[in-house]
């Protein structure tokens, strides 16, 4: 055995890591999901303007744009990466802004909202063939939320909205679901609104599967905008979260 071998110590972790809880902290976790063009968006501004005039202090948080991970996240795209390295680079986004944003201000009575969760990251992944199994313990240390809100609307309604602003290469799937993944710049709309309709069902089928039923309060995400905000604030209220 060499000398400096003969020095070698090896330490192990005392205990496993445990999941985070928030049975501890003053604040609120409220988880907005749905497909792309669902109406998140507008529900989370409607309600954070809601929250300011009732004298709530909210903060919201889309962990997909993460500052810590923006940069290499575009890389992994523009790459295409392996599902395996995109879901790690998006789990390390999640986990940054829960330890860093969201824990300090969960000690605080805030409010925070999040523009998808782990929801979106076990749905996105189990459909590109990852071990749901796998992706679950990858998440398994994040707390669960206080409310998820899943806005269930029409995918031919999310389509249509979806064509006012612009269908991007990923939220319809084409890498699975494409004619051609190889080739982003010559889709025509067809084989876009194609890929879309078959990406957001097949995630829409997988996340009805894994919302916990507890937690979890389906909205008509067809509803007016103002109907489903008054539906989501008399859940707030009548589940006490909002006292």
């Amino acid at each position: 055995m060499k000398k400096n071998e003969e020095k070698l110590r090896v330490t192990y972790p005392s205990r496993s890591p445990q999941m985070l809880s928030l049975n501890n902290f003053k604040g609120t976790l409220i988880v907005f999901e749905g497909m792309d063009g669902a109406g998140k968006s507008t529900q989370i501004n409607k309600l954070i303007n809601y929250l300011s005039s009732k004298s709530f202090e909210s903060y919201s948080v889309n962990f997909l744009r993460s500052t810590f991970t923006k940069d290499i996240t575009s890389m992994a795209k523009w790459k295409n990466s392996n599902p395996i390295t995109r879901v790690l680079i998006d789990s390390l986004g999640l986990y940054e802004e829960i330890n860093n944003i969201f824990l300090e201000s969960l000690k605080e009575k805030r409010v925070i909202i999040l523009d998808r969760y782990i929801y979106t990251i076990l749905s996105r992944y189990s459909v590109r063939g990852i071990d749901k199994n796998w992706l679950k313990s990858l998440l398994s240390l994040l707390p669960q939320p206080d409310i998820i809100f899943y806005i269930k609307t029409n995918i031919e309604t999310c389509l249509e909205r979806k064509k006012g602003s612009m269908l991007s290469y990923w939220e319809c799937g084409c890498d699975i679901y494409g004619s051609d993944p190889s080739i982003r710049e010559s889709y025509s709309f067809a084989d876009y609104s194609n890929a879309f309709i078959k990406y957001q069902t097949s995630l829409d089928r997988v996340m009805k599967k894994i919302l916990p039923h507890n937690v979890t309060y389906v909205l008509n995400g067809n509803l007016n905008e103002n109907d489903l905000h008054n539906d989501i604030t008399k859940q707030l209220r009548e589940r006490g979260i909002l006292e």
